[in-house]
């Protein structure tokens, strides 16, 4: 342990002392080390994420490029860097969230407007749903078989289904609950110990959340993915809903409270057993609008952790991103600044900040071990 982090530890002990015992979230940290990176940089953000005291990764698997030519067609080179890359995050003791998500492809797409040109090139919208959701089922299969064997056991069906970014040509919450129907099954028969995650849902939208439930979705998820992103706003920001479609008498989905109403629709279908994944939540450094400073990117990036400590069904919450987007090369834009880091890995206050609460935590975790042993012993 090198001199920085004894001091962030010592920091810690001290606050832990005096700062009363939580049920806090576990620590995670979205990655891109299955997002085509070298080995040399996976080696480095692995010992990264494992330096900052975090717990979990979170590393997608991508449809596209895992089975670009056909069913059951692997791509051995693409699964071979998949592969490096969860070895090395397991041999460092990080456990693994697992987002089958990102892309469909050519030959499983249902984009009506897909082609392909005179010179074979094949152009289609890669976010459009599969054509038959059996087929991303037994890809499923394929993933959960593969990586159950290498320790991973956490998996999140899609990203963001609830916009049209990740869904084509719009959100329909009845579609998605056929891809949690069709995968579900598969993932508890490949590993039956698995937690299966719905997709983080774009802020809190409880909305297509209840859409979800009333589609017959419910069974076929363990927990509730969501991503409530405030565009810069305090993490203890709160307001009802005021913009169109919202509900004036319900927290507004832009604010980082408004998990509460995830908890509430959950509570409100019969799910009150499952926990919230926040498997992403961020506050991106640029100068643009939705930015804030780095100063404040630490800030607010604990005080969310302390913000969600209150409720012990927030499972685990994973900071978007351990550095800046490799594909923006720390442009000074919304998605280019997310990380705790720059894309050359210098460190921004953020990176402090989460490993002297990792270190807290860890002290409280400690002193609840040490007091449960007295315990016994009196």
């Amino acid at each position: 342990m090198h001199a920085r982090r004894v001091a962030l530890s010592l920091v810690a002990l001290v606050l832990g002392v005096f700062a009363p015992a939580a049920r806090a979230a576990e620590i995670g940290v979205v990655g891109d080390i299955t997002w085509g990176q070298s080995e040399a940089d996976i080696d480095r953000e692995v010992a990264l994420i494992e330096e900052s005291g975090a717990r979990w990764v979170r590393a997608n698997v991508n449809w596209r490029w895992l089975e670009p030519d056909g069913k059951g067609k692997i791509d051995s080179t693409v699964l071979a860097q998949y592969d490096y890359a969860i070895d090395k995050a397991r041999a460092a003791g990080l456990e693994v969230l697992m987002p089958v998500a990102d892309a469909v492809p050519y030959w499983a797409s249902s984009d009506p407007g897909k082609y392909e040109d005179g010179s074979g090139k094949r152009v289609w919208n890669i976010y459009y749903p599969p054509a038959q959701m059996s087929d991303f089922a037994e890809f499923t299969r394929f993933v959960v078989e593969h990586y159950r064997a290498k320790g991973v056991h956490a998996y999140e069906i899609w990203n963001e289904p609830n916009t049209p970014w990740f869904w084509a040509p719009g959100p329909n919450a009845a579609q998605y609950a056929q891809m949690l129907k069709a995968s579900y099954p598969v993932v508890k028969s490949a590993d039956p110990s698995a937690t299966v995650v719905m997709g983080g849902l774009s802020k809190s939208d409880f909305n297509y959340l209840a859409d979800v439930y009333r589609a017959g979705g419910g069974p076929y998820f363990d927990a509730v993915g969501v991503h409530p992103y405030t565009f810069g706003e305090d993490p203890g920001l709160t307001s009802n809903g005021a913009g169109a479609g919202q509900d004036r008498g319900r927290l507004s989905v832009d604010v980082f409270p408004a998990i509460e109403e995830i908890k509430a629709t959950m509570d409100a279908f019969g799910d009150s057993d499952k926990q919230v994944w926040i498997t992403e939540f961020g506050y991106s450094t640029t100068s643009q609008d939705g930015g804030v400073t780095p100063e404040q990117q630490a800030d607010y990036l604990v005080r969310a952790y302390r913000y969600v400590e209150q409720f012990p069904w927030v499972h685990s919450m994973f900071a978007y991103q351990i550095r800046n987007s490799p594909f923006e090369h720390d442009a000074d834009d919304y998605e280019g600044q997310f990380g705790l880091t720059t894309v050359g890995w210098q460190p921004k206050p953020a990176l402090d900040a989460l490993e002297a609460y990792a270190a807290q935590q860890a002290t409280h975790s400690l002193g609840e071990l040490f007091a449960r042993l007295a315990q016994r012993e009196a």
